[in-house]
């Protein structure tokens, strides 16, 4: 909302819907994050992806070796259509 005086924190959710590892629309991916990034410096405290395929799922294991640890923190993968932290942040409906 932009409150001016106020912190506000945005949690980023992207439900992939299982898709594979190839066909996940990356280049839409990475300019949603890149805005994130560079709009809303700082205030994303929290990003779930759910619904991973498993080669996603493997390929962040490894990519995930090379992140920051404050930023790794903030990232989650699942590959259910569940995440029980999530429920902390935004209503189930």
């Amino acid at each position: 909302m932009m409150i001016l005086g106020q912190v506000e924190n945005w949690v980023a959710i992207y439900d992939l819907g299982g898709l594979g590892l190839w066909t996940i629309p990356y280049k839409a991916l990475g300019v949603t994050v890149q805005t994130l990034a560079k709009i809303y410096k700082c205030r994303t405290s929290k990003m779930f992806v759910l619904n991973a395929s498993q080669g996603f799922f493997n390929c962040w294991k490894i990519i995930s070796k090379f992140i920051e640890e404050r930023t790794l923190a903030k990232i989650q993968i699942h590959t259910e259509n569940t995440c029980p932290e999530l429920l902390q942040y935004v209503h189930p409906s």
